[in-house]
């Protein structure tokens, strides 16, 4: 079962990560569907941006892990996820779409029982869908059709935390320019 929890960092801190996000110098790198790289990309507005901090539990990718840790580590400890280790933590960042589009449903790993965590950095709109449809272990299935069992709505400063194999799917913003989250996924 999903749960969205709040203010789970300090809004000064949030304010400078925003800060580093949508300036010049953060390299965000584009990708043609936000999902799994073979999914249709006929289909409008599958695409977004992605930076990974960290990938297969300690390997850093990225020299701007640092400024995330605290916010990657308040994530996991009010998550209740207990007993886990991070695996990875990716930022994305959706552009504004004209009209409301919800990108298509995916698990983020299928190789191993895991925990997600999906935080809103910015202020903007586009809610992530959780579905009660899952994914087994070692291999990605896609389904016919997809049950909403959630929407969390994209608030500042909140997080939406749920199984690993829940198919879930994020939407671009409609009425602000930017949609930026940090997906962290635990492991046993």
């Amino acid at each position: 079962m999903a749960i969205i929890k709040h203010n789970i960092v300090e809004l000064d801190y949030l304010k400078e990560l925003n800060t580093l996000l949508h300036s010049t110098d953060f390299p965000w790198y584009y990708v043609h569907t936000s999902a799994h790289l073979d999914d249709d990309t006929s289909i409008d507005y599958q695409f977004s941006f992605f930076h990974m901090l960290v990938e297969d539990g300690d390997t850093e990718r990225s020299p701007y892990y640092q400024d995330f840790k605290l916010l990657i580590n308040s994530c996991i400890e009010k998550s209740q996820f207990e007993g886990m280790r991070l695996d990875r933590a990716r930022l994305g960042l959706f552009t504004k779409a004209g009209k409301p589009q919800v990108q298509l449903p995916h698990v983020d790993k299928f190789d191993k029982p895991h925990k997600s965590i999906v935080f809103y950095i910015n202020e903007s709109d586009g809610p992530t869908y959780i579905y009660k449809q899952k994914n087994r272990l070692d291999k990605y299935e896609k389904h016919k059709h997809y049950d909403v069992d959630l929407i969390s709505p994209f608030r500042q400063n909140s997080m939406v935390c749920f199984d690993g194999f829940d198919f879930h799917s994020s939407s671009s913003p409609v009425n602000h320019n930017t949609r930026v989250c940090l997906n962290i996924n635990l492991v046993w």
